[in-house]
Formats: structure tokens, C-alpha cells, sequence
């Protein structure tokens, strides 16, 4: 059970942590500039991150190495 919670975490770990991220760029003025920040460096890897767990494309690709 330990392990199938550890699995969903790990899954849910990115967009958990944009979706914080994103509550800090709605926040005042200085906690809205690291929000904002933080989104500008994640938003590119979630977006890999997402292609890669969806369609199979790129380094998280779960499929095996065609090497």
C-alpha cells in the first residue's frame, strides 16, 4: 500500500508543485515575483515532463531506449 502511494506522489509531485507555484504568483508583490520566477524555470520542464508521461516523447518517456 506504502508503495502505491509512493507512486501517485511521485506522479503528482510536478504538478503539485506549479500549482503552488502559481498560487505564489497571484500572491502581493513579493512572494508574487518568486511565484513568478519559479513558474518562468518549471513551466518548460512541466511541459517535457507532461509530454514525456502522456505521449511518450522525450527523456520521461516510460518506453524503453531504442538504442
Amino acid at each position: 500500500m506504502l508503495e502505491g502511494f509512493r507512486a501517485v506522489l511521485r506522479n503528482a509531485w510536478p504538478v503539485l508543485g506549479s500549482i503552488y507555484l502559481l498560487y505564489l504568483a497571484l500572491q502581493a508583490p513579493p512572494v508574487r515575483y518568486v511565484g513568478i520566477v519559479g513558474l518562468a524555470i518549471v513551466l518548460p520542464l512541466l511541459f517535457g515532463w507532461a509530454l514525456g508521461r502522456l505521449f511518450g516523447v522525450g527523456p520521461w518517456a516510460d518506453g524503453e531506449s531504442t538504442d
